[in-house]
């Protein structure tokens, strides 16, 4: 696999004053699909190096097409390759690369960035509907989640081939 990064400029044009960040790569996503609302994602970044410029790197910058937002609303929703048997109100699902910066004596930039091995983890509100889906929540009952959300245009599907159901012993959820 080969590692792809990218650069993000931020800018004060009033000033003449462009910071560059090179080398950045995504360490951590979070979606959350809430039944009452429209569909967030947040990311945060690492990267290996910043520099201040006094021009910035695309004079033409052009504005990006703005889309419809998603919402849950004509998402299709499996548990163990079926519908989902039971009610959901809610997911939440975070996906960590666990990168670090690798730093030398006598250099300001990061010589490298190591990725280290990456963690999903997610939650889930639902209601049940029957005693299979209790009982496979009970007994820690491996399974998977697909859910594919679309805005009538776009469409992203997210696939866990492998999930295991437990419950927040603090919120009872």
């Amino acid at each position: 696999t080969t590692r792809k990064s990218f650069t993000i400029e931020q800018g004060s044009p009033d000033i003449n004053q462009y910071s560059v960040y090179t080398g950045i790569v995504v360490d951590q996503m979070t979606l959350t699909v809430p039944v009452d609302g429209i569909v967030t994602a947040s990311f945060a970044v690492i990267g290996k190096d910043m520099t201040v410029r006094g021009t910035t790197l695309d004079a033409t910058f052009t504005q990006p097409v703005a889309s419809q937002p998603f919402v849950h609303e004509g998402g299709v929703f499996s548990i163990g390759n079926q519908p989902a048997s039971c009610v959901l109100t809610g997911i939440t699902l975070t996906v960590e690369n666990g990168t670090t910066t690798n730093f030398a004596l006598g250099n300001t930039q990061a010589c490298d960035l190591s990725v280290a091995m990456s963690r999903v983890s997610g939650a889930m509100t639902i209601y049940f509907k029957d005693a299979a889906a209790i009982n496979a929540f009970l007994n820690g009952t491996e399974s998977s989640l697909e859910f594919t959300l679309s805005d009538g245009t776009n469409t992203h599907t997210y696939f866990l081939p492998k999930i295991k159901y437990n419950i927040d012993i603090v919120t009872g959820k």
